[in-house]
């Protein structure tokens, strides 16, 4: 049951984090924007935007579910074993899949960026671009390196909890 709260008030934690840099990124955008009009900076911010604007979008998510999902979980710890391996396990098994897949598209996304950053001239729009790519996407890859590796722990712990139910 502890690990179940901890996963969770992890992912809580991490989410709220995400949102005040997600509030914080798109307002240097807004700042680049209106105030310093640049191409390098129009460039930054127009990346800034977009991906700050998915990962608020997708920490508010989980911080409006998670008090939802502590219950749900803990009442299957409690009294629905079961639904532990029948409907945890199996999301948690999609959710660990669906990291691979994004940490994948975020190296791309740096991969990207750097060469962006790197072959673009001087203060372009280019060079801005990949500047900004370059910076929210290995935020974004960091963020769910930590994520991933808690949810490896998390569906560990799963897998004990319907072991020893099953020993029992």
């Amino acid at each position: 049951m502890q690990q179940v709260i901890k996963y969770f008030n992890g992912e809580l934690l991490q989410c709220t984090i995400g949102i005040v840099i997600s509030i914080a990124s798109i307002g240097a955008s807004l700042f680049f924007l209106f105030k310093i009009k640049t191409d390098f900076y129009k460039g930054m911010a127009y990346v800034f935007i977009l991906i700050s604007g998915l990962l608020l979008i997708i920490c508010i998510g989980v911080v409006l579910r998670t008090s939802q999902d502590v219950e749900r979980v803990s009442g299957f710890v409690q009294h629905e074993s079961i639904k532990i391996r029948t409907l945890e396990i199996p999301r948690m098994n999609t959710v660990m899949q669906n990291f691979k897949i994004i940490k994948i598209v975020e190296a791309c996304l740096i991969i990207i960026g750097l060469c962006l950053l790197l072959l673009s001239p001087s203060g372009t729009l280019w060079k801005g671009i990949g500047l900004g790519l370059l910076i929210q996407a290995a935020t974004m890859l960091t963020f769910d390196i930590v994520a991933a590796n808690r949810g490896k722990v998390y569906l560990e712990s799963l897998h004990k909890i319907t072991y020893s139910e099953t020993r029992q």
